[in-house]
């Protein structure tokens, strides 16, 4: 039995023209046509009114996303269309590839898994992204032989089919040239739902105003590098009371120079949340706006947190604060 092992992200875009859709359009997700890496975070792109995955919109890391129980997420129904659609694509890959499907042997997928933000705290706002994506563990095709028989199978032409290097590419020995092929672990969002925060504009909301930051009373104020620094706190009326976190503006230190960071408390989970490095507007200024931390407030509804400052590092290597000042204007997630 020939066997071809290929890992990696498998690109469905054949000569130029994409294959045929990917198994989430029977059941209203949204198929990534060509399915593509690391899809969570991805821009939404529209295209003669079909969606399609583009570059990343925010960064997304592994500790931002939740792997859902697919049992729980994904009935019967719905794995049984997902699997038939996906062994669709993979039977035609398969033959752009050089082999043939047996008539007695069929392609398998296994594992669904479906894919899910779980933090926003580096998401944006106004832009439509992949909030969730399917995937598998394992692809696998049985009973194909190659079209040339006795030619062999031309590790190039699956490397290229597969989109993967030609080294990713194994042939065991086997007879009558019957081949395997199975992609374990496949980096592929196959079908996607999409996202959007869009600004929640209730009647009143405190969390509009600004904030300012204070070390006592003060909003005028210098700061030295490791010292304590100014707070300030979001007002969500009588939400998030015991779980909205806590931001402090302090003095840091970079290659001996002070530096300008947003430390967030966080009071809904032990987890901690890096600290926001201010980026200096130029050399020694601070004086725009900064987005630093995205909060969830409850059910579809998140805060997200941004620092308004002006300030100056000195020749004391301290930074003199202006005036400094939080805010938090609500946004409600959108699925599409």
């Amino acid at each position: 039995m020939k066997r071809v092992c290929a890992s990696g992200i498998i690109a469905f875009q054949l000569a130029g023209c994409s294959v045929i859709g990917g198994p989430g359009g029977a059941i209203g997700w949204n198929d990534a046509i060509p399915p593509v890496g690391s899809g969570v975070g991805r821009l939404v792109e529209r295209n003669n009114g079909y969606k399609s995955l583009g570059p990343a919109a925010f960064p997304v890391g592994p500790d931002q996303i939740e792997i859902l129980d697919t049992y729980g997420a994904v009935t019967v129904e719905e794995e049984t269309k997902f699997k038939g659609r996906t062994e669709a694509v993979f039977t035609k890959i398969t033959a752009n590839a050089g082999l043939e499907r047996s008539s007695s042997n069929l392609s398998t997928s296994t594992g669904w898994r479906v894919l899910q933000l779980k933090d926003f705290s580096t998401a944006v706002v106004g832009k439509e992204f992949a909030y969730k994506c399917l995937t598998a563990e394992e692809f696998s095709y049985e009973g194909g032989k190659a079209v040339n028989a006795g030619a062999g199978v031309d590790t190039t032409v699956v490397a290229k089919a597969f989109g993967v290097a030609a080294g990713a590419v194994q042939l065991d020995g086997g007879v009558d040239n019957q081949t395997k092929i199975t992609i374990e672990n496949p980096n592929v969002c196959l079908s996607f739902v999409s996202a959007k925060l869009v600004r929640e504009r209730s009647w009143w909301t405190k969390s509009d105003s600004w904030i300012p930051f204070l070390r006592g009373k003060e909003k005028k104020f210098d700061l030295a590098i490791d010292k304590p620094g100014a707070k300030a706190s979001p007002d969500f009326g009588s939400r998030a009371v015991n779980t909205k976190p806590g931001y402090q503006l302090a003095a840091g230190s970079l290659n001996g120079e002070a530096i300008l960071k947003v430390l967030i408390d966080n009071h809904e989970t032990d987890q901690d949340i890096p600290p926001k490095i201010l980026k200096e507007t130029y050399p020694g200024v601070w004086s725009k706006t900064f987005p630093v931390h995205t909060f969830h407030i409850e059910d579809d509804i998140y805060a997200v947190m941004s620092v308004d400052v002006t300030a100056r590092r000195t020749d004391q290597n301290t930074i003199e604060v202006e005036s400094a000042s939080l805010s938090s204007p609500e946004y409600r997630l959108i699925r599409n």
